[in-house]
């Protein structure tokens, strides 16, 4: 299996992780257990693989890094992310038990982008933020102003530059010279991984009017926060999925 999905939950099957268990044969589903979660017995899976508590203390017993994991906590995702990369994963989909893809692309995570071309995205444009960090809600088309991501730097929330595209290629001249990519963040609607700062200060739900076929292309050495709610990696982008484990 070369596209692999990931998953940590305490919870019984939610409608996120039954619809990736129906994306077929060319995914593997990984639902890595945590210690208040349910049994293996609990947890039925018609396709993906439910990674137990005991089975993890079997792996930590020739990983000091998996054995270095803390229970109770987020980062056992960790060992998901692991157990992909040595089976020899060239995409992992990277998400959370509560967000569930539209019904557009209900059959995988963008599935046009993975079907094309070695993984070659199309990308209707090249932009990148001139400032040391680049917030891309406001070219996403987000219903609320001021809105940033979780991890924004809050100096910069108010500044034109962070948030601005300063657009050096034309569309027609990115089609003609396609772009490879390493990480694909998709943005959640309605409830979207802002901060506490957003969350005590500004309205939600937030919306986000961009077209679902089009793909904002950050450029390389820009700065711009993702998270691990609904996000695709690429083979390029695998060393990048650690998930600290010390907060």
């Amino acid at each position: 299996c070369t596209r692999w999905a990931v998953v940590t939950t305490i919870f019984a099957p939610t409608p996120a992780t039954k619809a990736v268990d129906q994306w077929g044969p060319n995914w593997c589903l990984l639902v890595i257990a945590d210690k208040a979660g349910p049994d293996a017995a609990e947890y039925p899976l018609e396709h993906g693989i439910y990674v137990s508590v005991e089975v993890q203390q079997s792996l930590a017993k020739a990983s000091p890094f998996i054995a270095a994991l803390p229970w109770n906590h987020f980062g056992r995702k960790n060992v998901g992310y692991l157990i992909a990369a040595l089976h020899g994963a060239e995409v992992v989909w990277d998400f959370d038990d509560d967000n569930v893809l539209n019904a557009a692309k209900a059959a995988g995570p963008l599935s046009w982008v993975l079907d094309s071309e070695s993984g070659i995205v199309p990308a209707a444009r090249k932009c990148r933020g001139p400032g040391a960090a680049f917030n891309p809600y406001p070219s996403m088309g987000a219903t609320e102003s001021p809105c940033w991501p979780r991890g924004f730097p809050l100096q910069d929330i108010k500044s034109e530059a962070a948030s601005e595209l300063a657009c050096g290629h034309s569309a027609a001249s990115i089609e003609v010279r396609p772009i490879k990519v390493a990480v694909l963040q998709a943005l959640a609607g309605h409830d979207p991984d802002v901060d506490a700062i957003y969350r005590l200060t500004r309205p939600l739900p937030l919306y986000f009017n961009f077209e679902p076929e089009k793909i904002l292309l950050v450029s390389r050495r820009t700065l711009s926060p993702y998270n691990a709610q609904a996000t695709l990696h690429f083979k390029a982008g695998l060393f990048a999925m650690l998930l600290p484990v010390t907060v």
